[in-house]
């Protein structure tokens, strides 16, 4: 199936030019977790992505997250160490029956329509 999703992808400010100009790079993945796959990751929830895990602020406390273009298909159970996808499956994911993080194994599945910065602070 050609399924494509709306989905969230947080980031360092040091990646943002690299995803700009080039799109992403699994060759990149394991900087923050590979537990569902050597991959590139994307939430269907914006909290998970804007955590300090993936959206790491810079010295000013900005945090940045790209709102993208996901092509997901047909998708298999991730686990850890999963490096190529079975025959005739597009992604992984956290879970078949309701993902909600999805892990993709080719760079031109990915899309980053949007660049969101913000600054994240807490009311006491």
């Amino acid at each position: 199936t050609n399924e494509v999703h709306g989905l969230w992808h947080g980031t360092a400010a040091g990646s943002v030019n690299g995803i700009n100009e080039s799109g992403f790079n699994r060759s990149y993945c394991g900087r923050n977790a590979t537990v569902f796959g050597e991959g590139v990751y994307f939430a269907r929830d914006i909290r998970y992505s804007a955590s300090h895990t993936y959206s790491t602020p810079d010295h000013y406390g900005i945090k940045r997250i790209y709102k993208c273009s996901v092509l997901v298909g047909r998708v298999m159970q991730g686990y850890y160490g999963l490096k190529v996808l079975q025959d005739s499956y597009n992604s992984a994911a956290d879970n078949i029956y309701y993902p909600s993080v999805y892990v993709i194994f080719h760079d031109f599945q990915a899309y980053p329509n949007y660049l969101i910065t913000f600054y994240n602070y807490r009311i006491n």
